[in-house]
């Protein structure tokens, strides 16, 4: 699996307004291993039975996967996902899918969103702990800090350098935040079939029932995920 090309040796550096020192800049130090093959299940009320997708949740049956239109609605989709350090100690988890809108012409203009939310340092190392040591648990993570950028531009594997200082433009605008409605990051670690297990969802509006993840979930052996969330 390929990982984010970050050009150059990354430092915090500081932002200056009219040559006075504002605040210090937080920007993407390191990034871990890309997720980009999943099994996504979801429960098909209408006949009581799971349905799968790759790399998506939530499809309705008779629609193709190769349908962008389609997929660009669903939010519980995504073509990779990662979990990159930021300077401040913190990290994040990113995940890119396609979106798009329609002209006045109905015609669909595909485009590219790389999504972002922020796990503070003590929710990652709780997330570790749990994950090594704990089974048959529930984690519960908020973030009021999250968002998205997007470009009119083909899908690709890797940030390039514009849209990495987007994306640290982004995370630091929202720092400024104090307060908003948070999403939530939900999760699951359970033994299936003598095999540690994380199901999960990609954040969304808390609160994040437990139902939903039952009904619809991503899952992925728990030693994928340790490897994919470790980050130098």
């Amino acid at each position: 699996m390929k990982t984010l090309l970050i050009s150059g040796t990354l430092l915090a550096f500081s932002i200056f307004t009219n040559d006075k020192k504002v605040e210090n800049r937080i920007v993407i130090e390191s990034s871990g291993k890309k997720i980009n093959h999943l099994h996504g299940t979801h429960i098909d009320h209408e006949n009581n039975k799971y349905v799968h997708y790759i790399n998506m949740l939530d499809g309705h049956r008779g629609i193709s996967i190769k349908d962008t239109a389609h997929k660009s609605h669903i939010s519980q989709a995504f073509e990779w996902i990662q979990v990159i350090k930021l300077s401040d100690g913190n990290y994040a988890l990113i995940w890119q899918k396609i979106g798009g809108h329609y002209l006045e012409n109905n015609k669909w203009v595909k485009e590219l969103e790389t999504h972002y939310f922020e796990i503070r340092n003590e929710f990652y190392k709780e997330l570790v702990d749990n994950i090594k040591t704990k089974d048959d648990v529930l984690l519960d993570f908020p973030s009021i800090w999250y968002g998205k950028i997007a470009e009119k531009k083909p899908v690709h594997d890797n940030l390039d350098n514009f849209e990495k200082i987007a994306l640290e433009d982004l995370i630091n605008k929202h720092h400024s935040l104090k307060t908003r409605q948070p999403n939530c990051f939900v999760l699951q670690i359970k033994t299936v079939n003598n095999q540690k297990t994380v199901f999960f969802r990609l954040p969304e509006a808390c609160p994040n029932e437990e139902r939903r993840l039952v009904n619809a979930h991503f899952q992925i052996p728990a030693i994928d995920f340790m490897k994919a969330i470790t980050v130098e």
